[in-house]
């Protein structure tokens, strides 16, 4: 027994444990995956078009299967991030008359040029399994680092487990296994809290930086990490001379690699703000606050779909979670928690309001479900941080279930490109 003691050990650890979580969620969604294409109807979509055709299943064509993820997730937003880390951007006189890739930002379509560099030829294929190979350590580094947020705060091993499994059960949390952004931009949203927390703010600060140049909307870090910077400094009546000179080199640090984006967009198209201006052709140009909500209401109230209800569900439980925390800053039991998680908790909710406020400003509902996830893996860490309920395991279980049965809806929706709410 006490030979087996180690290896238990081991085995219980809890980087061993969520890599586990991550090997083993990745590996259902892959199965998953080869039996939603090869048994279910699939839309074939024509020239971009809002309609298609629906074809016969592969199965009842007598077609063996492929199991190359290429085949299976190569899909929607995937093909632009795969032809910039092959390709490189568009190199054309700006324009709207196509879907140029100018709108998706380098961090990722460059990670994954570097993967697929090192380890073999720089194909269309090669390249969408280094995209998986970068979102699933991205995710796997960023659930650590959850851990360690929580931790760092006595929050119980249940309880943190818990919160990684939520997120893991999330509806969108299918982007975070194939080749999408979305687990790059958790990592780097995770790793500013976690060491602007630690007052380490060049390298939260860099983060930021790397944010802003993974997802459009990485500019919403800017806002927590300030207020947490200066509201230590005038606290402690620490604003010196020096101080300016820090401010000016975190700025420096955070746009630079923006700034270079820019850059480089203009010398490939001839617009320095091709990333923005290009977003029109998607119909993502930025509108009026809770857009998304009004819209649907005005097109959809007397047509109800499942897909744009997901869609709403999801936001308006996002504004729900983010104006209930708001609100709790001003509760009594609020100044009773200790000082510096009183702060980190008024750093997390000024994030979450900055991030609902702009996401709801987006004229395009599409990708909203996956745009809510960053917020909801913030909410998730304040819920245990900060929670004074408790909830039974049966509720919780019937509460992941749900989570897991709308995931698999809007993965099916993806594989079988059918809705918008899926993408």
């Amino acid at each position: 027994m006490n030979r087996l003691k180690p290896i238990i050990s081991f085995l219980f650890d809890y980087k061993v444990l969520i890599l586990i979580f991550v090997i083993v969620i990745f590996f259902t969604r892959y199965f998953f995956s080869v039996f939603i294409i090869y048994t279910l109807p699939a839309r074939i979509w024509q020239e971009a078009t809002p309609t298609g055709l629906f074809s016969v299943p592969r199965v009842f064509q007598n077609l063996s299967p492929s199991y190359h993820i290429y085949d299976l997730w190569a899909k929607w937003d995937t093909n632009y991030y795969l032809r910039i880390a092959v390709d490189g951007y568009d190199r054309v006189k700006f324009n709207t008359n196509s879907y140029h890739n100018w709108a998706f930002y380098p961090l990722y379509p460059l990670l994954v040029f570097i993967f697929t560099w090192v380890w073999g030829d720089l194909s269309y294929k090669n390249a969408l399994v280094s995209g998986v190979i970068v979102s699933n350590i991205a995710i796997y580094i960023n659930y650590l680092i959850v851990y360690k947020v929580l931790s760092n705060l006595k929050v119980p091993k249940d309880k943190i487990y818990g919160v990684i499994i939520f997120l893991l059960a999330f509806p969108a949390a299918y982007f975070t296994s194939i080749a999408y952004t979305e687990s790059l931009f958790l990592l780097l949203m995770i790793s500013m809290f976690y060491f602007l927390f630690k007052e380490r703010y060049l390298i939260s600060s860099l983060c930021i930086g790397l944010a802003m140049i993974t997802k459009p909307i990485g500019y919403t870090l800017v806002f927590p990490f300030a207020y947490f910077y200066l509201s230590g400094l005038f606290y402690q009546n620490n604003f010196k001379f020096s101080s300016i000179s820090k401010i000016v080199l975190y700025s420096f640090v955070s746009l630079l690699p923006i700034a270079l984006f820019f850059y480089h967009l203009k010398s490939v198209s001839g617009n320095f703000f091709a990333s923005f201006d290009i977003q029109k052709v998607w119909d993502n140009g930025v509108k009026y606050p809770f857009a998304i909500v009004i819209d649907y209401l005005n097109a959809y109230s007397n047509n109800l779909l499942i897909q744009t209800i997901f869609i709403v569900v999801s936001f308006i439980s996002l504004i729900i979670f983010t104006l209930f925390y708001f609100l709790k800053l001003f509760h009594p039991s609020f100044k009773k928690l200790p000082a510096n998680v009183r702060k980190q908790l008024v750093t997390m909710t000024i994030f979450l309001c900055v991030y609902t406020f702009s996401i709801s400003s987006i004229g395009s509902m599409a990708s909203i479900i996956r745009y809510s996830l960053p917020g909801f893996q913030v909410i998730a860490i304040m819920s245990v941080i900060w929670s004074d309920f408790k909830i039974s395991k049966l509720l919780s279980s019937l509460g992941i279930f749900i989570l897991v049965a709308i995931q698999c809806v809007l993965f099916t929706f993806f594989l079988l490109l059918i809705g918008i709410s899926s993408f």
